[in-house]
């Protein structure tokens, strides 16, 4: 059951298999575009563990060329959600430039709604993907299939049907966000733990996002 203290309990169960996860992933991070992938695959192979219950911390090179493959699929998923970004920040460029080309001052209050209009859609988006983005990374952890990202369906009737799971897997989510980047913040002069920090962040919140996706996809 998720509940604020399962993550801790998750990274404290065995101190020594956690340092080695941050020590390797922190150091993979280095690796140029690998490193990266490298660890959006972790990300996956620990919210796929979650969810089926194995409370092992992994291995980072365990799974070495799955995981890589794992993070270019995540990769490719994300560069696709982008696009409705793309799009409009498209029309809104070149809304504007029509605007500025035309020269016309009587145009500007037409500017302003069509940009009005682009920014609310935008808004709308960011919600949506905000809802859906955890369900549907969770989802393909467990599937391990590319089509598992675009379930939307599933991914909504999963939030919605509930809700109350997915808020409180949010402001955990949240709460040790604020507390890492604390201790990141005033551990700063010792460069090494902030370092630390960016793999321990991954196996919280994959474990926090399994969990969370292991109870509430059963109902």
């Amino acid at each position: 059951m998720l509940t604020l203290d399962s993550a801790y309990k998750y990274i404290s169960k065995d101190y020594k298999e956690t340092l080695i996860f941050c020590v390797f992933a922190a150091m993979a991070i280095f690796i140029p575009v690998i490193g990266i992938m490298l660890l959006m695959g972790l990300s996956i192979r620990i919210i796929s563990n979650s969810i089926n219950k194995k409370e092992k911390i992994p291995k980072v090179f365990e799974n070495f060329g799955n995981d890589i493959l794992n993070g270019l699929k995540y990769s490719l998923f994300i560069i696709i959600i982008m696009i409705p970004f793309c799009v409009i920040f498209a029309s809104s460029f070149g809304v504007i430039m029509n605007a500025t080309m035309s020269g016309n001052s009587s145009n500007m209050m037409d500017v302003m709604i069509n940009m009005g209009n682009l920014w609310i859609l935008a808004a709308l988006v960011i919600i949506a993907y905000m809802l859906i983005i955890p369900a549907l990374t969770a989802n393909f952890a467990k599937e391990q299939k590319f089509s598992a990202f675009f379930e939307i369906n599933k991914a909504f009737s999963i939030v919605f049907g509930n809700f109350s799971a997915y808020l409180k897997m949010i402001l955990i989510s949240i709460i040790y966000t604020v507390v890492l980047s604390f201790i990141a913040g005033i551990t700063s002069f010792t460069v090494i733990v902030p370092i630390l920090i960016s793999p321990l962040q991954v196996l919280i919140h994959g474990n926090i996002m399994g969990t969370w996706f292991n109870e509430v996809s059963k109902k």
